[in-house]
């Protein structure tokens, strides 16, 4: 039996046109990636990797963080645009990589490093906070906010490691609020992971706070 008329479905149809997540072009499916973008992403994914901060902090990243890539056209564009589409994506790929690792987050607090008040404010995005509200709803996890975020100083701005250190000592605490997570095993979330000056300090904060144990998550791992 054919399907009725529905004007509702005709006029979505000509407003909504889906495109590629990654260089934007439209496309004929509902396909997060066209074709080409999904084949250059399967081979940076290949570049998921495991590995400590300076601090001893494990991290687990999906992939490097180069110019003129998938990986940075995502995550470029995450800062700078709200895009539900894209942070499902990313969190499921997050997943795939967590669950290859033999990481659980049925039992674990998600959480992320915040970005700052004026760039939520310039952007109406804050991206990891996405990511980490798409990760818990994909695995099944509770997403917390447990960081207040401070500076003006953007850490990118910084040539010193030492620098960034200080700096991002300066710009995090962690909510009074937050005493639920005594205990807990927690996995911190960021976009892209350079220096690690950001995580290292968060992931002090929620020790001192009580965490059991703190693992961080990033979609890409940078050049220091």
């Amino acid at each position: 039996m054919n399907q009725p008329f529905s004007i509702t479905k005709w006029l979505s149809s000509l407003v909504y046109v889906p495109r590629c997540i990654a260089c934007r072009i439209h496309m004929e499916s509902e396909q997060p990636l066209c074709p080409e973008c999904d084949f250059s992403w399967q081979d940076e994914r290949d570049k998921a990797g495991e590995t400590t901060l300076d601090d001893g902090t494990p991290l687990v990243y999906l992939t490097k963080y180069r110019p003129n890539t998938v990986t940075h056209s995502l995550v470029w564009r995450g800062k700078t645009q709200q895009l539900k589409r894209r942070a499902d994506f990313l969190a499921s790929q997050l997943a795939e990589v967590l669950a290859e690792a033999g990481m659980d987050c049925c039992d674990v607090i998600i959480t992320h490093v915040p970005r700052s008040a004026s760039k939520r404010r310039e952007t109406g995005v804050d991206q990891s906070k996405a990511l980490g509200q798409a990760l818990a709803a994909f695995m099944g996890g509770v997403h917390r906010d447990l960081f207040s975020h401070h500076s003006r100083v953007q850490q990118k701005s910084l040539s010193d490691p030492a620098m960034r250190l200080e700096n991002a000592r300066k710009a995090y605490s962690i909510m009074k609020s937050c005493k639920h997570i005594a205990g807990k095993k927690i996995l911190l979330l960021d976009d892209v992971v350079t220096s690690g000056a950001s995580m290292i300090v968060c992931a002090d904060l929620l020790r001192q706070a009580g965490a059991m144990e703190v693992i961080c998550v990033a979609v890409a791992r940078a050049k220091k």
